[in-house]
């Protein structure tokens, strides 16, 4: 059967496959005409990037955690599981606290109330308790100077000290150097480490 366009554009006698090899180029397709009807099925959860000579292929699926990660140039992308954290080496709990009259809590993790015992004594209850009470802390501290005028002088000094540990709270002393007296602290962040 012959080929034939009429006037309005409508070919027929075109069997299924019957287009010479690379009779449609790129051009001759109109922008956003395929369809996702028109490509070939897939695997649910694969995606479409293209391979080290430019070609479009597969990933995946991957599987339930994994996340999609670079494999670098010359090579299609990857699932692949999480590298782990060593979670001893994170900070279990912290805290940026203004000890002064207002007990004020900046913000936090990890720590569900803060008591004042008394100036310069506070105690701080944990979320999640500790493993033991073999944790450590680390913490830094200011003070309105002009606010007390106590604290004038070179020589003033004062000491944070972790007391009275507990599995869920750990107290908090601030003790002059000199005199031995507890004071309140302006700003105070804390930090700690541990099993949980």
């Amino acid at each position: 059967m012959a080929i034939t366009i009429d006037g309005d554009g409508t070919i027929t006698g075109l069997s299924a496959g019957g287009l010479p090899n690379n009779s449609v180029q790129t051009a001759d397709i109109a922008d956003d005409q395929i369809t996702l009807a028109k490509l070939a099925g897939g695997t649910d959860g694969q995606i479409i990037t293209y391979d080290a000579s430019g070609n479009p292929v597969a990933v995946g699926p991957g599987s339930d955690g994994q996340v999609l990660t670079s494999t670098g140039a010359g090579s299609p992308p990857a699932f692949e599981a999480i590298t782990s954290v060593d979670t001893n080496a994170l900070a279990k709990a912290w805290i940026t606290f203004s000890g002064d009259t207002s007990n004020t809590t900046r913000d936090h993790y990890n720590i569900a109330s803060v008591t004042d015992n008394g100036a310069g004594d506070y105690t701080f209850t944990f979320d999640t308790d500790f493993a033991n009470i073999n944790y450590c802390g680390a913490c830094t501290q200011s003070f309105q100077w002009q606010r007390n005028s106590n604290l004038t002088g070179s020589g003033f000094a004062s000491l944070l000290a972790f007391r009275y540990r507990a599995v869920g709270s750990c107290r908090v002393q601030n003790v002059q150097a000199s005199g031995g007296s507890h004071m309140d602290i302006d700003d105070l962040n804390i930090v700690w480490f541990g099993d949980q």
